[in-house]
């Protein structure tokens, strides 16, 4: 007898597609010290920022590079401004603060902006302002999503605080205010490497003209090679500048690197850049950070889970502010494995407390991947910390965490007879 298949679907509402939603999420690494209201600028997603005296000219901005939306804005102040005092927590796009926004007052220590929306297209820069009423300016995290136009895209993007004027120099994607001046297998430890396949396209690059006779060449170098995609800033009159031709094929553990190269000895000034990744498996996005200083050897650091910056003992100025989002990987790379009987544990940490999510180098190793289910609500503060043992050589560590926001199924019921057969990736929540 022939085995009778049957499929009944109650629907009462349609199916909703797969989420392509990233979370994008700043700090501030320091505060301004200057008496009376400050405004100060920190990288949209990374680390840095807050003591720079920040103009609509030297945003610690990075480049979109794709178009979307921008909302659910939330902040957290480490500490409440108190009194009649307030902390605002605003997106600027192009150096001028939106509408998407929030403030805390007296005993708040959060804020969030559910209501409004910014739309970006490729070739907007996009930061977080932070103003503060009181002379006391404590530390800020802020974060919220970004919703591409086309589904499953997403962006990489970083920023320098100051761009050298005369040498070939690099700054990571991921990174705020990096500034490195390295060719070579030296990128590894200041480059943005990839736990998964997909494509990178659409880069562009963002700073003040360079004057007349004088440009930068941006150039993306994939695993220490030069490679097609690049773009110019030439002359007096443009200001960005964008490779949307050419394409990378990204496979696993390639590491990639905006060159900056100056001619002429163009102005000294900040600059930005990002481009487009669109990852094999669809909803996915990354969240990387790069170390800018050796990893202890002794005790634990601690850092964020995005940007450019020194391990820390202080777990409190490091977390960020995230929306609710599944963490499904860790991957861990170090510029030196540990030695003989010596590691490197790298761990996922929420609220300040231990994930489940960890991987460790070890030995002769020098990265390290391990997959999981970490769930995260709105509002959650993320970090890393790295655990020691046996006192490890002396390393450089880059972090990349993947991340999705899954789907969801609309409708009162959904009742499956027989036999279903289903092919790919299936997110149901």
């Amino acid at each position: 007898m022939k085995k009778l298949l049957a499929l009944i679907l109650v629907l009462f509402f349609p199916f909703t597609a797969l989420a392509s939603v990233q979370v994008a999420t700043g700090r501030i690494a320091g505060h301004p010290t200057t008496a009376g209201v400050v405004t100060r600028n920190l990288s949209y997603n990374g680390w840095g920022g807050g003591t720079i005296s920040d103009t609509n000219a030297n945003v610690l901005f990075q480049v979109m590079p794709i178009a979307g939306t921008i909302s659910k804005l939330r902040a957290v102040a480490d500490y409440a401004p108190g009194g009649t005092e307030t902390i605002t927590a605003a997106l600027y796009k192009n150096g001028a603060a939106t509408a998407l926004s929030c403030t805390m007052t007296g005993t708040d220590t959060t804020c969030s902006d559910s209501s409004n929306t910014v739309s970006v297209v490729q070739g907007d820069k996009v930061s977080y302002g932070i103003t503060w009423s009181a002379d006391v300016r404590y530390e800020v995290t802020a974060g919220s999503d970004f919703t591409p136009t086309t589904a499953n895209e997403t962006f990489v993007a970083g920023s320098l605080t100051s761009a050298n004027t005369s040498i070939e120099q690099y700054s990571p994607f991921g990174s705020i205010g990096g500034q490195f001046g390295i060719s070579g297998a030296g990128q590894i430890g200041r480059s943005l490497f990839f736990p998964e396949t997909g494509v990178l396209d659409r880069f562009v690059a963002s700073t003040t003209a360079p004057g007349a006779g004088k440009k930068w060449d941006i150039t993306v170098m994939q695993n220490a090679a030069t490679s097609s995609v690049t773009c110019q800033i030439d002359g007096d009159a443009p200001s960005w500048c964008a490779d949307n031709v050419n394409t990378l094929t990204i496979s696993v553990d390639d590491f990639v690197v905006p060159a900056y190269v100056p001619t002429g000895t163009p102005a000294t000034t900040g600059a930005g850049f990002g481009a487009r990744f669109v990852p094999s498996t669809a909803g996915d996005f990354l969240l990387p950070f790069q170390g800018a200083n050796n990893d202890s050897n002794s005790v634990d650091n601690y850092r964020p889970v995005t940007g450019t910056g020194a391990p820390t003992a202080t777990e409190a100025s490091t977390t960020q502010v995230v929306n609710s989002m599944t963490v499904t990987s860790i991957t861990a790379k170090a510029t030196a494995a540990p030695g003989a009987g010596k590691s490197r544990l790298f761990r996922l940490r929420k609220n300040l407390a231990n994930t489940d999510l960890t991987c460790t180098i070890s030995g002769t190793d020098t990265s390290c991947t391990m997959s999981g289910s970490i769930s995260v609500a709105d509002g959650d503060l993320l970090d890393t910390v790295t655990t020691p043992s046996g006192t490890p050589a002396a390393a450089l560590s880059a972090i990349v965490y993947v991340a999705n926001r899954n789907a969801t199924v609309s409708g009162r019921v959904i009742r499956l007879r027989g036999t279903v057969q289903l092919r790919g990736t299936v997110r149901l929540r």
